[in-house]
Parts: structure tokens; sequence; C-alpha cells
């Protein structure tokens, strides 16, 4: 089965704003990274965290993360940086999501996340991929990347 031609054109338009943010939101991890002084240490852990607020709790639709980086040395002090990251255009990849997904035929996978989706049962977050700089949009409470779903 092939799938919609909206479901193609959803899944390149998603990638294009992914890769738009990611370009946008490096360069506020930047200014993070820049708040801690180089350290000669051979031998210190550093730990990015990029957290998204809740959508349901936040109330923003267009939410915006707080990046952290903390970085340990050992036998030596903790340090951490923190800043507000670039805002993320959820309700603009929720409205490409929902539109491609309207496109899928009753009965199928996508049919009922378009349900979901609609009516409130699933929603849509970005999260921070494997602590990574990298963001995925995930169809919560499934766990299930919208790039997957779209291919």
């Amino acid at each position: 089965m092939t799938k919609p031609i909206e479901f193609v054109a959803a899944s390149r338009r998603v990638r294009e704003i992914l890769e738009a943010y990611d370009q946008s939101n490096r360069l506020m991890i930047d200014q993070v990274y820049g708040q801690l002084s180089p350290t000669l240490d051979d031998f210190y852990e550093e730990r990015l965290t990029v957290l998204f607020p809740d959508a349901a709790e936040d109330g923003a639709p267009d939410p915006q993360p707080t990046i952290t980086l903390t970085r340990v040395i050992p036998a030596g002090p903790t340090r951490l940086a923190r800043n507000l990251g670039s805002v993320f255009p959820l309700q603009e990849v929720a409205g490409i999501v929902l539109e491609a997904l309207s496109f899928a035929p009753a009965g199928t996978a996508g049919h009922s996340l378009h349900e979901r989706l609609r009516d409130g049962a699933a929603r849509l977050a970005p999260k921070q991929f494997r602590g990574s700089q990298t963001i995925m949009v995930m169809v919560m409470p499934d766990q299930i990347d919208v790039e997957t779903v779209l291919a």
C-alpha cells in the first residue's frame, strides 16, 4: 500500500521545520555553553538537557524549552548553566500532521491517530533525543515519533 501524497508532503514539511528549529535552538545552546569557561580537565562529564514545559500545564501553544548544561569535574565543583531555548512551532507542526492524517483511510492506524489527536486523547510534544541537541516531535502518550508515523 502506498502512502498518500499528503503524508509525503507533510513529512517533508515537518523535516524542514525541525531542521530550521535545530539551527535556531543550537544558537541558544551555544549561549549556554558560553556561560561555562573551558576546562583543562581531561575527565569531566557534561549533560545537556532540553526540557519543554508540558503544554497541558503551561498553556502556551508553542512551548519554549529550558536548556541546562551540567558539567561535573571529578574532585571539583559541579557547574550549571541555564538559558531559555528557541520557541518551538508546535501549532504549525500539529496543523500539518492533523491535515495529513485526515487523508488516512478509515480503519487504519493513521485514521485512528487522527481521531485521537483531534479529540484530545493524544497530543504532540517536542522532546529531546537521547541527551543530544536534536529535537523530535512525539505522539504522546504513545511515545511514537511523528516522522515515523508519516513514513
